[in-house]
């Protein structure tokens, strides 16, 4: 099976088309680094409220916990614990937060590289090639009619 060929031969139609991959590339890597950091930001915050639900327990329960409140703090210490063996910590969130967002914005930038490069490829294009190109088959589709019409007469 042969794949067709892009439309690269010159050098504007290829750096349109350059552009144009490195957008697409750059929104699909923003898009998943995006969807990694909002796992980790779930997983985060299902241990700080974990965290947070054991020390208000601990905190309403003074001198002396009953059975009940006993058994209330070891369940929530345990969800604790389950929660923090799943490899995410807070700190590991906040990583990856300034890792992502130094990301991104190295991903904005090459996005808005190559909507330039969009831009710049397709009107050199059209500015020094495609216009002419045009005018010269306008001018043969006229010489053609006007043979087709002279071999009429």
């Amino acid at each position: 099976m042969k794949l067709p060929s892009l439309p690269t031969d010159n050098l504007y139609k290829f750096i349109a088309l350059f552009g144009l991959f490195l957008v697409i590339t750059t929104i699909y890597s923003y898009s998943t680094i995006q969807n990694d950091l909002d796992e980790k930001w779930a997983k985060g915050a299902a241990v700080l409220e974990a965290q947070s639900d054991l020390l208000m327990a601990q905190l309403k329960i003074h001198d002396k916990p009953t059975e009940q409140q006993k058994g209330k703090i070891s369940d929530l210490k345990k969800r604790k614990e389950k929660l923090e063996q799943t490899g995410t910590e807070v700190e590991d969130y906040w990583t990856a937060y300034r890792k992502a967002k130094r990301w991104k914005n190295s991903l904005l930038f090459l996005m808005a590289v190559g909507f330039l490069m969009i831009i710049i490829g397709f009107y050199l294009w059209y500015v020094k090639l495609q216009k002419y190109q045009d005018i010269i088959l306008i001018n043969q589709a006229k010489s053609r009619n006007e043979s087709k019409s002279e071999a009429k007469e």
